[in-house]
């Protein structure tokens, strides 16, 4: 029944020791409060599913994702001629053949 709510990912279905519940076997059935408990304690290896979103959170999981509003379009101000500006003078060293 918890296969309706959460889908295991980078986890091959089976036996894992877990710092909560102790030994799980994810290959048989787990109680949906057990992964819903591992889920909220972030157990990096259950995915909640869009049925469990809905299910088990109802809009509370939508409401709390960030929402990102575009953000208006840039000033583009063309861009002025470049000069290139003298930079400082530097005498030529006087040589024998200058003279």
């Amino acid at each position: 029944m918890w296969r309706k709510y959460f889908k295991l990912k980078r986890l091959v279905p089976g036996r894992v020791v877990t710092q909560r519940f102790g030994a799980l076997d994810f290959s048989g059935e787990i109680s949906v409060e057990t992964c819903k408990a591992l889920y909220e304690d972030d157990f990096p290896y259950l995915e909640i599913t869009e049925k469990g979103k809905q299910e088990l959170y109802g809009s509370e999981v939508e409401a709390s994702d960030p929402v990102f509003e575009p953000l208006p379009d840039a000033k583009v101000e063309p861009e002025k001629e470049k000069v290139s500006q003298p930079t400082k003078k530097t005498r030529r060293k006087r040589t024998n053949r200058d003279k």
